[in-house]
């Protein structure tokens, strides 16, 4: 609650600030804004469960936490960041983030976290979550490695001067990787083989790998 409580404060703050910018391009502000609300959502969802003793309501309200504010936050912020830093470091390379790419990212996190949470908290059966995974967050997966190589990532490993953009490139690159594990980990599911299940291992990619 207190958690709640703070994060309203700072959001009411950073709205104000987006209300009263000059700036023309207010979309990366107006977005975080967006997931900042959802994630004060997402902790008095957190409250309220612990208070009814409502644990289900609790589980989902921490994916909720990582799916609905942060994770979304985060790639919003790289999609701002991470093409100017890189034309900043590699004088060859020529800012590229058009609004739809944006969009990308934002729409195959959301997906790939509700599609986790669906599974985790039995709200769909598992071929059905399975079948959804392979169809959207697989070739979201293979769009965001162009992606990742489009902005530069090739270019960011050449040399020791580059370490700092280099950090950020990898970074981003958990992202695919994480959406080709639930995809890989939803092949197996259908397939239904005897091959142990990867369990956390999406959750963790994207969490630990990227976010961390």
């Amino acid at each position: 609650l207190l958690l709640a409580i703070a994060w309203t404060a700072i959001g009411v703050a950073f709205a104000t600030l987006v209300r009263t910018s000059p700036a023309r391009d207010r979309l990366h502000a107006r977005s975080v804004l967006v997931f900042w609300i959802a994630g004060i959502a997402a902790a008095l969802l957190f409250a309220s469960g612990l208070a009814t003793h409502q644990f289900s309501v609790v589980a989902a309200a921490v994916w909720l936490v990582v799916f609905a504010c942060v994770a979304p936050i985060t790639v919003t912020v790289a999609h701002r960041v991470l093409p100017f830093f890189t034309s900043s470091a590699v004088t060859t390379m020529v800012p590229w983030r058009p609004n739809w790419v944006l969009g990308l990212l934002v729409a195959g996190i959301v997906m790939f976290g509700a599609l986790q949470i669906a599974g985790r908290l039995d709200l769909a059966d598992a071929r059905s979550v399975a079948w959804l995974t392979l169809a959207t967050v697989a070739p979201t997966s293979f769009a965001l490695i162009a992606l990742a190589v489009r902005w530069g990532l090739v270019q960011s490993l050449r040399g020791p001067s580059l370490r700092l953009v280099a950090m950020l490139h990898v970074a981003f690159v958990w992202i695919p990787i994480a959406l080709a594990l639930a995809a890989f980990d939803a092949a197996l599911v259908l397939l239904e083989t005897n091959a142990p299940r990867l369990g956390l291992m999406p959750l963790h990619a994207l969490t630990m790998g990227f976010l961390g």
